[in-house]
């Protein structure tokens, strides 16, 4: 068990041409994590901010931690990779700095959060 801070950020929309900058995004999540390994899920726990994401709407997502964060390869960066009713996820980016870097050097594309995704429809 590593114990490591944990950052989730948000934005309204795309986060396409936004990766490498802070700017636009809100910081909704940060806390020390006992991040438990490979194959156990992680649990954040609520978000101190609560978002709110209008039907229709895109929401975009970065966590950040210094510790590893598993993802999977994907297909191609914005397919549809799950879905019910309420809430579509797309695949998207890994990136190794935090809002920096080189883009060809930071961005893995195509990336897909590996984890549990909890909502209130």
């Amino acid at each position: 068990v590593k114990t490591d801070v944990v950052e989730v950020y948000t934005r309204l929309g795309s986060y396409i041409g936004n990766e490498m900058s802070s700017a636009g995004w809100q910081l909704v999540y940060s806390n020390p994590v006992d991040q438990l390994g490979r194959n156990t899920l992680t649990e954040l726990g609520e978000f101190g901010t609560p978002v709110t994401i209008a039907a229709g709407e895109t929401q975009a997502f970065y966590i950040w931690t210094d510790n590893v964060l598993m993802y999977a390869l994907g297909t191609a960066e914005g397919n549809l990779f799950a879905y019910d009713d309420a809430l579509e996820m797309d695949e998207g980016v890994g990136i190794t700095s935090k809002f920096s870097g080189i883009y060809a050097d930071e961005v893995w594309v195509p990336r897909v959060f590996k984890g549990e995704i909890r909502y209130n429809a």
